[in-house]
């Protein structure tokens, strides 16, 4: 039995000795046995022979404990029969023994011992583990990032007949990573599908484990990629929604459902659905074509260090039909108009402004209640960003941006609360909420998460949980996770020379 891949990261659960009660959901979509004979065994009969030091028996006792199937799951125990079977070199449970490490499930987190156990598995070919560790090469965690080793790991396990690996291969040629490598690149491209969304028929989060360079000059803003990443970071409801037709010109069409699942997804603050919906005013795709409303979405993705948005927003400011449209709204005193212009110059786009009248014509559409100019002028007081730093008046201006309906202004208002450390604050009630934004899409929320989890604020310490938010984040685009991630990672970096990892 092998836990799938999709487990790699999953990091939902502490499981440390407190935890070792937690029984994994959905054992069986993601387990498989390597020798079905041990299914029938009965359990004291595999107790016996684990004792005796059977390999197999040892490895499928762990999961028993694992799954909780014949014995109360504990991930404690699971852990311990595992590493037995490991240590006598059984390629199935080095690959498991990984998975536990770097989940901290029954141990104590830690990826470098986990890569050791990976790295065991991918030289008895197990084409599970060397997929794993060409995403390892990838994100300059554990180890230096090589995109080199990274391929040729990936594009092996693709030889092999693993399909999540055709995925991330596509994504290589997406970046021009796979024609510096591959040296049969024409016919293995030839011989890859790609998949509509994420190929329906693999189970497998490499988008979540994977850190491909967003800065690469290579990298393209089609719709497909896109809807793509709407689709992996958003909602449930999101993904599940109706009426999405997407083509091989990498463009979309979508009915009024899915651009309703989009536009709330970019209420809660998800970077990728404020891109999507800023992509769809500026085609005119389902809405009313409208470049300033288009611009107003790429600057709130901005706002959170979406990758995509400020290319997509230079292209659009360089359009004379753009520039046209904002010098007709701001004459009409519009205040979608008034937060574009001014931001275009808070965000060092378009300097033609100064900071005092860049100020006031913020102040005059928050004046006007739009959204997005109460949240923006909330951050710069906030964060002193412009003026001086005042926290009771950030706090006045989400909160009315939130009665009039902004999401995003709630979690900034729950953000203050974690960030102020009023630890009595810090409640079931409060993680609730932000979990709840979590699952809509709210990259703020998703980090708040991870602060909490990191520093045991008004729940137990748990950094398996903190870094499972961070990663999450940080494929998202997001600097100050992967600065926190890499932080994480080095408190525990070993000395040995492959651990080495420059910033």
């Amino acid at each position: 039995m092998l836990i799938s891949v999709t487990a790699l990261y999953a990091q939902k659960h502490p499981n440390s000795v407190a935890y070792k009660d937690y029984k994994r959901p959905d054992t069986a979509s993601i387990f498989k046995r390597v020798d079905d004979s041990f299914r029938l065994w009965q359990s004291y009969l595999l107790v016996r022979e684990a004792n005796n030091g059977n390999p197999l028996a040892q490895h499928e006792v762990g999961l028993r404990y694992l799954t909780g199937n014949g014995f109360k799951a504990d991930t404690v125990k699971a852990f311990y029969w595992i590493k037995k079977a490991a240590d006598q070199n059984l390629k199935a449970a080095n690959y498991n023994l990984g998975i536990l490490y770097n989940n901290g499930w029954g141990t104590e987190w830690n990826p470098f011992n986990a890569f050791k156990r990976f790295s065991k598995a991918a030289k008895d070919s197990m084409p599970e583990a060397i997929y794993v560790l060409g995403l390892l090469y990838t994100d300059n965690l554990i180890v230096p990032k090589n995109y080199e080793k990274a391929f040729r790991y990936v594009a092996k396990a693709s030889e092999m007949k693993y399909k999540p690996a055709d995925e991330i291969l596509l994504e290589f040629y997406k970046r021009g990573i796979g024609e510096v490598f591959d040296t049969n690149f024409a016919v293995r491209k030839s011989h890859m599908k790609d998949s509509v969304l994420f190929g329906q028929d693999i189970t497998d989060p490499a988008e979540n484990i994977t850190f491909l360079n967003y800065e690469k000059d290579s990298l393209k803003n089609d719709d497909l990629t896109l809807l793509k990443e709407v689709l992996r970071d958003g909602s449930n409801e999101m993904r599940d929604a109706l009426g999405v037709e997407l083509k091989n010109d990498s463009t979309f069409t979508a009915d009024s459902s899915v651009i309703f699942f989009v536009k709330q997804a970019a209420d809660y603050g998800s970077p990728e659905a404020l891109v999507m919906f800023g992509r769809c005013y500026e085609k005119g795709i389902v809405v009313t074509k409208d470049l300033v409303t288009a611009a107003m979405y790429y600057l709130r993705a901005m706002r959170l260090e979406s990758p995509r948005a400020p290319l997509l927003l230079w292209e659009l400011v360089q359009n004379k039909e753009f520039i046209s449209q904002l010098k007709k709204k701001l004459d009409q005193k519009n205040s979608d108009a008034q937060f574009v212009d001014a931001s275009l110059f808070i965000l060092g786009i378009d300097n033609t402004l100064n900071e005092k009248v860049a100020l006031k014509m913020l102040e005059d559409s928050a004046n006007k209640n739009n959204l997005a100019a109460l949240v923006e002028l909330g951050f710069l007081n906030q964060s002193g960003s412009f003026i001086d730093v005042n926290k009771e008046k950030a706090l006045a201006l989400w909160k009315k941006a939130k009665k009039n309906g902004s999401k995003e202004a709630e979690i900034r208002i729950l953000m203050a609360q974690i960030q102020a450390n009023d630890s009595e604050s810090i409640n079931d009630s409060l993680i609730t909420k932000l979990k709840f934004h979590e699952q809509k899409g709210s990259l703020l929320a998703q980090m708040m998460l991870a602060y909490i989890y990191e520093n045991g604020l008004g729940i137990q310490k748990n950094k398996p949980e903190a870094v499972h938010y961070y990663r999450i984040c940080a494929q998202r685009g997001n600097r100050g996770a992967q600065r926190s991630l890499k932080r994480l990672y080095d408190e525990i970096r070993p000395g040995e020379q492959e651990f080495i990892v420059l910033d």
